[in-house]
């Protein structure tokens, strides 16, 4: 089920905003291509670095491709509570899968 923590959304930036309310964050949708399986509507995440959501030394832009997890609904949308850059181990690990 979409949202329990163990798993990972590979999510795509659309977004980096830098003045909400509480603080800067992004909004990424999800990439599957699974229409049964993807969350639809925004998945938003804090790059603000006291909030520890964001583990990486550099914000993302869009376009950038993205692992999320803890992923939880809100009233507004989804949020996920940890998140980082796509790597290539997250590459070979979704071809593993798929093979």
């Amino acid at each position: 089920m979409k949202g329990e923590s163990a798993e990972k959304i590979i999510g795509i930036v659309k977004y980096v905003l830098l003045n909400g309310r509480h603080g800067a964050y992004v909004k990424a949708l999800d990439t599957c291509e699974d229409s049964s399986e993807k969350l639809e509507g925004y998945i938003t995440f804090s790059i603000e670095e006291e909030q520890g959501v964001w583990t990486e030394k550099r914000w993302p832009k869009p376009g950038d491709l993205v692992v999320l997890q803890d992923i939880h609904k809100k009233p507004k949308g989804w949020r996920a509570e940890k998140a980082r850059f796509y790597r290539p181990r997250d590459e070979k690990k979704r071809k593993q899968k798929t093979e």
